[in-house]
């Protein structure tokens, strides 16, 4: 059973994607397909859930290629995760039904000795050698298999096969269940070998690969390689069919209670259970959840660090300081942006302009539609003794204009009625203070 929170509610999407495998499977059909999703929208989550389901049914081999893209030859390190994943299920003290433990155990030795040796040779492999190594730890009935004739002189070819061969052994039914993660974090050359190689491996097989790709990011790289196609805007989709039958995009996370815990180290700082827990679970789920995880962990941190340089109370800022406290870590660290006050038809909001939201890789349109849409209330003009206009005034106190008032304002008490936390106003101009100096370009 898969012990990892599911923040975004992935569940349903893994049952999808195991349900594709197993028809494919049962269909004894080779397939490759992908599925696509922006950095940070929980791919790896996805991943590691999908292998915890399906490990007792399937052989499920997991390659991090951008961990291994030191290697120049994609097969070597393909090898080498082989190797590894079989040691690993073999070394397992309850491991599946269909694993023979000996024979897992010499199929990784034999995978290993085949590397090494394609690594030495640089461009050609010593077959015999590698023959001569396979006889010594593959039981008898396997020698026959591993002494075939390849049929080619090409190195890549024969290890290639020889990939092919040993999965084989490994799964009877031949449910190998390629899993690729990472691959358009590689460089460009090296994802494009990938690809290529892969394709090989499961050329003529009934094995099923499935890429975590952000497609776009993947794009790039094909582009940097073959030159960028103008004249042709479907050309990364034309090449990437050769490779996956499918793209199977990562729907929109639907955030749980549990995202606040994302906020590990800096959540300890503040007391979130007052008056205003309503409004909070809904910055924390419908604002903050169109964020990538990857992007809210960014956010925890950055305040930790400046919170550890925080003259500390007896009082701990509440929910309010919270909210400001991140929003202006997201606009001052993340963004480089700038938060503006929105106003029409007597409503009153927030929203950023965004100056570089492209290193998050977020949807700044929802993330923007999603600030607008919490924090508007009805607001009236608010003027001084001399009719002069000052700012907005509102009469419903909610967090939100908390929020409102210091993010735009600089200060709470201009357009609020409601006595505010002083605690809140004396840790939010300390944490600016800090953050200022952090930030300043």
């Amino acid at each position: 059973m898969y012990t990892e929170q599911d923040r975004l509610n992935r569940t349903d999407f893994v049952e999808t994607l195991e349900k594709i495998i197993e028809k494919k499977f049962n269909d004894l059909e080779g397939f490759s397909f992908a599925i696509d999703g922006r950095w940070g929208c929980g791919k790896t989550f996805i991943v590691n859930m999908l292998q915890e389901r399906i490990k007792n049914k399937y052989l499920v081999i997991k390659y991090n290629c951008w961990k291994y893209d030191y290697h120049e030859e994609p097969i070597v390190a393909i090898m080498s995760v082989i190797a590894d994943s079989l040691n690993k299920i073999a070394a397992e003290e309850d491991p599946p039904k269909f694993v023979n433990k000996d024979t897992f155990k010499n199929l990784a030795k034999f995978l290993v000795g085949t590397g090494a040796k394609l690594f030495e040779a640089a461009t050609n492999i010593d077959l015999q050698g590698i023959l001569d190594l396979g006889k010594e730890v593959i039981k008898d009935e396997y020698k026959e298999a591993i002494s075939k004739d390849f049929d080619s002189k090409d190195s890549l070819t024969k290890a290639i096969d020889i990939i092919a061969m040993a999965l084989t052994l490994a799964h009877s039914d031949k449910k190998v269940l390629f899993i690729v993660d990472e691959l358009d974090r590689c460089l460009p050359e090296y994802a494009i070998k990938v690809l290529e190689r892969l394709h090989h491996v499961n050329e003529g097989s009934k094995f099923v690969t499935m890429l975590s790709i952000n497609k776009n990011e993947l794009a790039g790289s094909i582009e940097k390689v073959f030159g960028k196609r103008d004249s042709n805007e479907n050309f990364v989709d034309y090449y990437l069919q050769k490779f996956v039958g499918t793209i199977i995009p990562v729907p929109v996370g639907k955030p749980t209670n549990t995202l606040l815990d994302k906020f590990k180290l800096s959540r300890e700082y503040f007391d979130l259970n007052g008056i205003f827990a309503t409004d909070f679970q809904a910055f924390i789920t419908d604002v903050l959840g169109t964020l990538p995880i990857r992007s809210i962990e960014i956010i925890d941190k950055q305040i930790h660090v400046i919170n550890a340089l925080v003259t500390t109370s007896a009082n701990k800022p509440t929910a309010v300081a919270f909210c400001i406290a991140v929003l202006r870590i997201f606009e001052k660290i993340i963004t480089k942006g700038e938060i503006t006050a929105r106003r029409s038809d007597k409503e009153y909001s927030i929203q950023f302009k965004f100056r570089n939201p492209k290193p998050l890789n977020y949807n700044e349109k929802e993330f923007n539609d999603a600030l607008i849409y919490w924090s508007t209330t009805r607001c009236y003009e608010a003027r001084n003794y001399k009719g002069n206009f000052v700012g907005y005034t509102t009469d419903s106190n909610q967090l939100q204009d908390f929020v409102k008032a210091f993010l735009v304002n600089g200060k709470f008490d201009l357009i609020l009625k409601k006595q505010f936390a002083p605690q809140d106003a004396s840790y939010l101009k300390e944490f600016s203070d800090w953050l200022d100096r952090f930030s300043r370009e």
